[in-house]
């Protein structure tokens, strides 16, 4: 086989774990909470899928590279690192700005793709020798080839499932769901949640449709925080109406209760 067939089935291999791994972790928290609206940023999740694949071809490309290996392999995680993780805060989480800080984003986001992606590829190349190795025989078998390529794109099934929300993620996503269905039904200010009453003409301006956004920085939203939330994690639900009204919800470890208000 030659380098330019290994870099083109690198650049294969690697596109349908991209395929495989995107549409898991782009579809999985919509099929969790199908009963909420969640947000979907512009260009939209079939985009984002093929933005992830591109990025899973150039990996593999990368990985299936001739020469050093253990260079390349690192070349190519470190790449799909960066790409996935520019992906994943700028398209993804279009909006949400979700946690900033150049220590926070290498070490919660490149570092520990970094070293998946590097397993990757060096499980592409693996894949690429058997292959190789299997054309070299008189009677090849195609089952034997396809076997190992299916392997790789079962195995990146399973890695999308970490974009599931966490737990407390999930809790202020439904939460938040919980007092807005409360607050839509209100009549009065009298019958609203306590936590909606900071937002400015809830009942007036909450009209029509409206999606939900998960944040992990609950410093997005321009509310006053408790003194005790300093230091401890925590998350903001964005609340879009299609009215164009817009608002939020806090949490942080320490306080159950979110403090919320437009943004």
């Amino acid at each position: 086989m030659t380098k330019k067939a290994k870099r083109n089935l690198g650049s294969v291999l690697g596109m349908l774990m991209g395929l495989a791994y995107g549409l898991v972790a782009i579809n999985i928290n919509h099929l969790i909470f199908s009963k909420i609206p969640l947000y979907t940023p512009l260009p939209g999740r079939v985009f984002t899928i093929f933005l992830i694949a591109i990025c899973g071809a150039l990996v593999g490309r990368l990985a299936a590279w001739s020469g050093d290996v253990l260079r390349n392999l690192l070349i190519s995680a470190l790449t799909g690192a960066i790409l996935s993780t520019l992906i994943s805060y700028f398209i993804v989480a279009g909006g949400a700005h979700n946690q900033t800080g150049w220590w926070r984003i290498l070490f919660l986001y490149i570092l520990p793709r970094a070293a998946v992606i590097f397993g990757v590829g060096w499980l592409i190349r693996r894949v690429i020798k058997i292959l190789e190795k299997e054309l070299q025989t008189i009677h090849f078998s195609m089952i034997k080839m396809a076997l190992p390529i299916l392997g790789l794109v079962v195995m990146a099934l399973p890695i999308g499932l970490f974009s599931i929300y966490s737990f407390d993620g999930q809790y202020a996503l439904e939460k938040t769901n919980e007092y807005l269905e409360m607050g839509l039904s209100a009549n009065t200010y009298e019958q609203l949640p306590a936590v909606l009453l900071p937002v400015d003409a809830f009942l007036e301006r909450a009209v029509g449709n409206y999606t939900l956004q998960l944040s992990d920085n609950p410093a997005v939203m321009p509310v006053q925080l408790p003194l005790s939330a300093e230091g401890n994690h925590g998350y903001a639900v964005l609340v879009r109406f299609e009215n164009g009204f817009r608002f939020g919800c806090a949490y942080v470890a320490s306080n159950p209760e979110p403090a919320c208000g437009e943004y």
